[in-house]
């Protein structure tokens, strides 16, 4: 029998002169990435086959008529899920989250190569940092706007999830080291 060898963190943890910027990368579900991958495919032609028809209608001599217009409306909502997909691929690929905190600010920042999204909260609002629990976290978003994540804090009346593809060992690890430099607040304890 093989003795399962021991999983290292996904996660890397750098002191920097203001504080601490941890970064999680994304993790490639092969099944889901496979999946989009043949989807975007076969999507892609449809919309193809479809500018191709439109084409036309628009200019010829007779000019467009109403089932052009539901034809266009159709293609900016294909558009969108075309969009939708390809980042989700992006995001499986070369996607991570960062989180910088220092001694006034928590930054929590999703990120596609240069291409990313920041939220900043002050750090002496941030209150029960923890694990989150499985119930209240989705771990299958390949999205980088899901809000999902194994590590939560309360900011306000607000819930705020990070470290979405990592497992709730790692998580504890961190929310430890966190807690020791006084993140969390006086409910984290």
């Amino acid at each position: 029998m093989a003795t399962v060898p021991v999983p290292k963190p996904r996660s890397t943890f750098v002191e920097t002169m203001d504080g601490v910027e941890l970064v999680f990368p994304t993790r490639l579900r092969h099944f889901q990435f496979a999946f989009h991958t043949v989807w975007l495919a076969g999507w892609t032609l449809g919309g193809v086959m479809v500018g191709a028809q439109l084409l036309p209608r628009f200019t010829g001599p007779e000019g467009p008529d109403v089932s052009s217009a539901f034809l266009v409306v159709w293609l900016c909502a294909w558009l969108l899920g075309e969009c939708n997909v390809i980042l989700g691929l992006a995001w499986q690929l070369v996607g991570r989250e960062r989180v910088v905190i220092d001694a006034s600010r928590v930054l929590v920042r999703r990120e596609i190569g240069i291409l990313g999204r920041s939220k900043a909260y002050e750090l002496e609002s941030v209150r029960d940092l923890r694990v989150s629990s499985d119930a209240a976290r989705s771990r299958s978003s390949s999205l980088p706007w899901s809000q999902s994540g194994t590590i939560a804090f309360d900011y306000g009346a607000k819930t705020v999830r990070f470290g979405s593809d990592i497992d709730e060992a790692e998580a504890r690890a961190i929310v430890g080291v966190l807690r020791e430099r006084g993140v969390g607040g006086a409910a984290a304890s």
